[in-house]
């Protein structure tokens, strides 16, 4: 009798624990690279919805065009369910990783598109590193939704270049 209340009471509080949240890695980005800029972006499905869920975007090269600052736009497609911090992280060697300054204007990213610079908090740290990555959370207040981001360097003067940018995963 007492084995089966020890395995009703172990049972009974694996139900009531919320689920984990998992880590996802090398979600895809993707490149545009017209005369003058070069644009990574990406929409993936953020489908753990459990909160403190990571997803970790592809690796992409900066090391090149992170001499100006960069612009980034990020929106959630899913109303009421949105609530995805975003974080950016740099590397010199892509696979070590220096997390970047928390900037207000990435938390509760959500319907309404949010866009801010990237880099200004970062200085030093943004302008000499040559691999970035971003890093988006789930808040407290997210089911499924697909998040959606661009971030757009200007080239060098004089650069017309084009496949200038480059894309590899971390794991």
């Amino acid at each position: 009798m007492k084995f089966k209340s020890i395995i009703f009471l172990m049972a009974l509080l694996a139900l009531t624990f919320p689920a984990l949240a998992a880590t996802h890695y090398d979600q895809d980005v993707n490149i545009l690279d017209p005369d003058g800029k070069t644009v990574y972006y990406g929409t993936f499905e953020f489908a753990d919805s459990a909160s403190g869920a990571i997803y970790y975007t592809q690796v992409f090269y900066v090391g090149a065009i992170n001499y100006e600052y960069a612009m980034m736009r990020a929106i959630c497609s899913e109303a009421g369910v949105e609530d995805v911090n975003g974080f950016v992280q740099y590397s010199f060697d892509g696979t070590n990783w220096i997390d970047g300054t928390t900037d207000s204007g990435w938390d509760a990213v959500g319907t309404t598109a949010k866009v801010d610079t990237v880099g200004i908090r970062d200085g030093i740290l943004f302008k000499s590193a040559i691999f970035m990555r971003l890093k988006w959370v789930a808040g407290q207040n997210i089911g499924s939704t697909n998040l959606s981001f661009w971030i757009v360097f200007q080239k060098p003067s004089g650069v017309i270049t084009k496949n200038f940018g480059s894309i590899f995963d971390d794991q």
